[in-house]
């Protein structure tokens, strides 16, 4: 059975505030417009329901205030013996009602303008106190946003450890698609709109991590690449950077062409990923550029000859795609540079291996130090590897956060 979660109770609580305020107010308006704007407007997120609540606002006011200037209309003009022409009116008032939100780009309040419109032009034009009914229309509505946005922004008061930098592999957070669910998106959002300073670890390039993480928004720190690379999900920039030397890559890399394998060459400039090759080694490399090749965050570029063509970029790494057959003769080659040099192999398949090639400096505690240097922390804790689910690594987060370490 699921559980009962805030967002139920936020609701609930929201909509009987909507009826306190209904019975300060004298038993005057609707209370049933404001629970209505309150449940709608209750969101898993501040954020989102004020969003909610901006494109309600919207909506309230358009239709609102033209029903009201059309109930005026109607009530010193119009007779009830001209129904056909009020309605006539009243369908062509649709056009502006849905034009309006789009022109102020607020496309989804077109929908609710139309509503408010109608709700006080066709089901109260007869009524006595019609205009007043149009004035408590928007009036109910208003309360029944600002106290769900309320509802949800007031949290009880406990300390948080923001002077921690809580460091943990991206991988914890991750499904077996390879991508985060939902669950995990609406917390992690909810820690760094707290404060949390999180840092996650992975060996995913720029454009992998990217795509993973659509939807999260705040202060959100992470190194790619093993290390190579520190990445600042806000600004969407590196901080830290370690690169391959020029004489030691273009060495390298003539050494492999010498035996044929044609690694692709890997820039990170203005966190894109820009991969320069002359051509495919094999189908494996080949099929990696075919699936990669229109995502965001990369960008390929072929060339005839790298060396020739004096390539003026900072390397980050290389990568081969390689059959274990293979591997022991690259190996003796990247033995000759292991002072310069450092690798690491991943598996690709039952035949074949990727083996990506990194500046030997590298260290992850460079970046946590200049991050840790950058937001003014003043102490790191690690979050080892050994949940076995993105729930469980959401609770820990949790319980860093909020307790200590």
């Amino acid at each position: 059975m699921p559980k009962v979660g805030m967002r139920m109770v936020k609701s609930a609580i929201a909509v009987f505030l909507c009826f306190v305020v209904f019975i300060i107010r004298g038993n005057n308006g609707i209370p049933f417009y404001s629970a209505i704007a309150a449940v709608l407007c209750m969101q898993p997120e501040v954020s989102d329901s004020m969003s909610k609540g901006k494109s309600r606002i919207i909506s309230t006011l358009i239709g609102g205030c033209l029903g009201m200037v059309m109930l005026y209309f109607f009530q010193t003009y119009f007779t009830y013996q001209q129904d056909l022409l009020r309605y006539t009116i009243i369908s062509i008032m649709i056009i502006p009602l849905l034009y309006i939100p789009v022109a102020l780009h607020q496309p989804s309040s077109s929908y609710l303008s139309c509503v408010v419109f109608l709700s006080i032009t066709v089901s109260h034009i007869g009524d006595q106190s019609a205009f007043i009914f149009g004035c408590n229309r928007i009036l109910d509505t208003l309360i029944g946003i600002f106290l769900a946005i309320f509802v949800n922004a007031f949290h009880l008061p406990h300390k948080k450890h923001t002077e921690l930098l809580i460091e943990m592999p991206f991988s914890m957070l991750l499904e077996a698609n390879g991508k985060m669910n939902t669950y995990t998106k609406i917390h992690i959002n909810q820690f760094l709109e707290n404060g949390m300073n999180l840092l996650l670890t992975s060996s995913k390039t720029p454009d992998e991590a990217l795509s993973s993480l659509m939807g999260l928004r705040g202060k959100l720190g992470m190194i790619l690449m093993d290390g190579v690379v520190g990445f600042d999900l806000k600004n969407k920039d590196a901080y830290a950077i370690h690169t391959l030397e020029k004489e030691v890559w273009k060495s390298l890399y003539l050494s492999l062409r010498a035996e044929n394998y044609l690694p692709f060459v890997y820039e990170v400039r203005d966190m894109l990923l820009y991969a320069h090759y002359e051509h495919f080694q094999n189908e494996v490399m080949k099929q990696m550029y075919m699936s990669k090749r229109k995502k965001d965050g990369i960008v390929y570029n072929a060339h005839q000859n790298l060396i020739s063509e004096e390539l003026d970029v900072s390397i980050v790494a290389m990568e081969l795609y390689l059959c274990k057959e293979e591997m022991q003769q690259v190996h003796k080659i990247l033995s000759q540079y292991q002072k310069q040099i450092t690798w690491v192999q991943y598996p690709y398949d039952e035949q074949y291996v990727v083996l990506r090639i990194y500046p030997s400096e590298i260290a992850e505690k460079d970046i946590v130090s200049m991050l840790c240097k950058k937001r003014k922390l003043s102490d790191v804790y690690r979050i080892s590897n050994d949940k076995t689910t993105s729930k469980e690594a959401i609770r820990e987060l949790k319980h860093v956060f909020y307790k200590g370490k």
